[in-house]
């Protein structure tokens, strides 16, 4: 009954102390932490701001004036307090006010891809320090094994020797290996710890609790084709910045057209107004309504040159978009093959693996009966233990192109699960 009881509490208490975590939970912690999204959904916020902002220009501004006029002169000192209530309006400043509304609204859409853009990218990026991980806890659990088979492999060795069937060199190879697979143990520790801490940061975890990470390296096949990725060049976050720029841009020659219009403004006052401005009493109440044009027939050449400075602008950026456009292409034609080169590839060296692991048990048969060598046994182990990396390393590369792969596309593409 006391053993029952100690074995509850103790697996209660192992349930406490472990957390499984899921890839998509780590993201979800990754984005809740991060400081750079958090900046970004302020940047949102503010390109929100200046579209209510740039509407502010088209609204009516309406006051209260008042003050005090003092006239001196030889022949007249007189005082007289002012005060009135007036309403001013732009009727028309060549497409300023509306334009400037467009270009906000523009900015903030860029804004908004930039920050999904930005949250796609953070998902990437804990998803490859994630496979990091498992990669350097499975290249951990291959050398475990080439450890234990070597602890194996030294009892037979030490039996050999004291019969006489082998020399001291043989005993001499295997404390060799012995350390070496250590060595490579205590290495591959300190990599595991490493990738565990910059996952700790991205997500703000807290190390203490004993955290398992669920998933393995899975073996994928992509579904889409290299033209079907080619399509989406346009889509990509890149381009699509590019093109808000160059609409904002195109906004701007409306602007710089304007120079050319008249601005025409609409003021009103009501109350004791200014005798000089007015030519009335400034005890007597009046009303004024004034429609003023400004039309300014030279500006030093300014209209001119912000119309050249947009159209070179215009062409930056379109030259800029081929060039991203070009340098997307190559990228993305590339990591298409090397995901197609790694397919055919890890096919290969899991058979390699299998082949290996016969290999080894057909060595050690061989060498309880002496046919074989120490030198062969150690040779035949490590061939397990080489081609399970490879295995890993493939699967892990295939992961790695995938994930940059879709951060140029700026989208998850559709894989299938290939089962060993």
């Amino acid at each position: 009954m006391k053993v029952a009881t100690l074995l509850v509490f103790t697996l209660s208490i192992s349930s406490v102390l472990s957390k499984d975590i899921s890839l998509d939970e780590l993201k979800k912690m990754a984005l809740n932490y991060s400081y750079g999204v958090k900046s970004k959904e302020a940047d949102l916020k503010i390109s929100e701001l200046n579209v209510d902002l740039a509407k502010s220009n088209l609204y009516p501004r309406l006051g209260i004036q008042a003050g005090k006029e003092w006239i001196n002169s030889d022949i007249l000192d007189d005082r007289d307090d002012l005060a009135s209530v007036y309403g001013e309006v732009n009727l028309f400043n060549g497409f300023r006010d509306s334009s400037r509304i467009q270009k906000q609204k523009i900015n903030a859409k860029s804004v908004k891809n930039d920050f999904e853009s930005l949250k796609f990218n953070l998902g990437l990026q804990v998803e490859s320090v994630f496979y990091k991980y498992l990669f350097a806890k499975k290249k951990l659990s291959v050398i475990s094994s080439e450890i234990a088979r070597t602890k194996t492999h030294s009892k037979l060795v030490k039996k050999r020797y004291s019969s006489r069937l082998i020399t001291e060199s043989d005993i001499i190879e295997f404390r060799l290996h012995q350390k070496k697979t250590k060595s490579m143990e205590n290495y591959l520790k300190l990599e595991k710890e490493q990738l565990l801490s910059k996952i700790l940061t991205i997500t703000g975890l807290k190390e203490g609790n004993d955290l398992n990470f669920l998933g393995e390296i899975p073996h994928l096949k992509i579904d889409s084709s290299s033209s079907e990725l080619m399509k989406d060049i346009d889509k990509s976050p890149s381009i699509t910045k590019l093109r808000y720029q160059g609409e904002i841009l195109d906004l701007d020659k409306t602007t710089a057209n304007s120079g050319w219009y008249p601005s025409v403004n609409l003021r009103a006052e009501h109350g004791k107004l200014d005798e000089v401005e007015t030519g009335i009493d400034p005890e007597i109440t009046s009303s004024r309504i004034l429609i003023m044009a400004t039309w300014e027939l030279f500006s030093g050449f300014k209209t001119i040159k912000s119309r050249e400075l947009q159209q070179t602008n215009n062409v930056k950026i379109d030259y800029a978009k081929r060039q991203v456009k070009q340098d997307l292409s190559i990228s993305i034609s590339s990591m298409f093959k090397s995901l197609k080169m790694l397919e055919e590839t890890i096919k290969y060296e899991e058979e390699n693996e299998r082949l290996a692991k016969k290999l080894y048990k057909k060595t050690l048969a061989e060498y309880k009966k002496g046919i074989k060598d120490s030198g062969a046994l150690v040779d035949a182990s490590q061939k397990i233990t080489d081609s399970q990396n490879r295995v890993f390393q493939l699967k892990l590369n295939y992961m790695l192109t995938k994930l940059s792969l879709e951060k140029s596309v700026g989208r998850p593409l559709e894989f299938t699960l290939v089962h060993q």
